[in-house]
């Protein structure tokens, strides 16, 4: 599997002459048999595999590839059933064939909280030849377990990048192995947004702080909530640079801070020169102009009555429209309060664009 040094979304593709014989997963790189391989005819398959991640060195959208790859699959036959024979009168005679490979998929989440219960689910091509089914949990602590069922559940006991794999035994005495991976975030569990957080790292909006981290209480920067943003809402990145005075063109967040200007989310934080501000934490305030501007929120024709918002406020009328839309419902209630001078952290970022995006599912509040 590849990896991206900017974080990006890698996309993957197949080409030559026998790739027309597999499906390739765009978004992992996993690849699969259209059909059962013809060993008898041939040995061997042999395709390019090529990734990309539709950005240049700028950070502008490109198609170009990015990197590639020659892969060969090798087909050896395994153990052959024993013929069928007729008995009776002298005659029968039978042959026997080779049966086409059990395929071995696992459904479930690819990411998840330590201490949490994922479910996970094992489809297998062909259960009509299986006689059995096992399978085994490795991570950092060398944890094992074993399952008779397809469905099985695995609490990971901390933060770090487990791999599940289930090993199917069909009645030729054959095995068959699939396998996922699943990253887990070792500083979220019992957190009042761990669902929200999760899922955010599920659309691939977030790949956390650091290794198997998520840092909910740290402050969410201006540069992180243009990444945030673009991500969530697929962005897409300018041919030609606003030119803001202090963005590192280099900087991991530069082409989304780039997009959400063209996407008229931002005018940045000072005109002359134009400039960014990209290490200041956001505010609850500016952040209510953020996903109001990013979602083209209606403000509403009577106001909520915050006793904490000035009405002159730039971001007075998108505190209302983010309320109306039930994406906040304020920091206090008696009197209704924002605190729109706070600074959002991580961990509710997680929760806004989660009842941004999904406003039927959410239920927590802040």
């Amino acid at each position: 599997r590849a990896t991206d040094a900017d974080n990006n979304r890698l996309t993957y593709s197949i080409s030559g002459a026998d790739a027309a014989f597999f499906d390739v997963v765009a978004t992992s790189g996993q690849l699969r048999t259209k059909a059962a391989l013809d060993h008898e005819s041939r040995g061997s398959y042999s395709f390019t595999m090529s990734v990309h991640d539709g950005k240049d060195i700028h950070g502008n959208s490109d198609t170009t590839i990015d990197d590639e790859i020659t892969v060969t699959i090798t087909v050896t036959t395994g153990a052959t059933r024993p013929p069928i024979t007729g008995g009776g009168g002298g005659g029968g005679g039978g042959g026997g064939g080779e049966d086409p490979p059990v395929v071995v998929e696992i459904l479930g989440a690819s990411f998840a909280a330590a201490g949490s219960e994922t479910v996970f689910t094992a489809a297998v091509s062909d259960d009509t030849r299986i006689s059995s089914l096992r399978w085994t949990v490795g991570g950092p602590d060398g944890f094992t377990a074993t399952s008779s069922t397809p469905r099985f559940s695995f609490v990971a006991p901390a933060g770090g990048t487990y791999t599940l794999s289930v090993t199917v035994d069909d009645t030729a005495r054959r095995t068959h192995t699939g396998s996922v991976t699943l990253t887990v975030f070792g500083d979220i569990a019992g957190h009042q947004f761990t669902d929200e957080i999760v899922w955010l790292a599920e659309e691939g909006i977030t790949l956390g702080c650091a290794a198997h981290s998520y840092c909910p209480s740290s402050p969410v920067t201006r540069a992180q909530m243009a990444s945030f943003l673009a991500r969530a809402l697929d962005l897409e990145t300018p041919r030609q640079r606003a030119g803001f005075d202090d963005v590192d063109p280099s900087s991991a967040h530069a082409a989304n801070i780039e997009a959400l200007f063209a996407a008229q989310i931002t005018t940045g934080c000072a005109r002359d020169p134009l400039a960014y501000c990209p290490d200041r934490p956001v505010t609850r305030a500016q952040m209510a102009s953020f996903l109001a501007r990013a979602l083209e929120l209606e403000v509403p024709p009577q106001s909520a009555g915050f006793d904490d918002v000035d009405p002159s406020s730039a971001h007075a009328a998108n505190i209302e429209a983010l309320f109306a839309a039930q994406i906040t419902t304020g920091c206090a209630r008696d009197p209704l309060a924002y605190c729109p001078n706070r600074p959002v952290t991580r961990a509710q970022i997680a929760a806004f664009l989660h009842r941004a995006l999904n406003p039927a599912t959410s239920a927590n509040s802040s």
